[in-house]
């Protein structure tokens, strides 16, 4: 009898730590086919705020229906940012600059922060830097018979 009880309480346990590893696999957005990586999402928008210091980003976004929609986030040391096509940090995003942002969301709650993993602007080249190639070469000196 005593050992039909202990088995039970075991058995208790086991599901209970199973149903709160599933739940807290199943709210940060993992899975046994990824190895338990957070999900990255994608979002397209404009930049509306990028404040390096505090390492805060935002942006805005515009839903099916047509709402607008602000987020906020932050950033790591391995966010990858990519300004039409080129590498560069996070402090050259502009504000208004276009932007297509991958990530994941880390905790629950109010306690739940979104992550930035990359960051893709496209910029019109009217507002980029001039593509190289652009200015004046010198042709290279004559070369002297002797």
């Amino acid at each position: 009898m005593i050992m039909e009880k202990v088995l039970a309480r075991r058995i208790g346990r086991l599901l209970t730590v199973s149903l709160v590893s599933l739940v807290l696999c199943q709210s940060s957005g993992c899975s046994e086919k990824d190895g338990g990586k957070p999900k990255i999402r994608r979002k397209e928008g404009r930049a509306k705020k990028v404040d390096v210091e505090n390492r805060k980003v935002s942006m805005v976004w515009i839903d099916k229906k047509g709402d607008e929609h602000t987020i906020e986030g932050t950033f790591t040391d391995k966010t990858e940012v990519l300004v039409n096509g080129r590498s560069q940090t996070i402090k050259d995003v502009r504000p208004g600059d276009r932007v297509e942002v991958y990530g994941y969301s880390e905790g629950e709650g109010t306690n739940r922060k979104l992550i930035a993993t990359k960051v893709v602007v496209n910029r019109p080249k009217s507002s980029d830097w001039k593509s190289a190639g652009q200015g004046k070469t010198k042709s290279p000196p004559d070369k002297k018979s002797d």
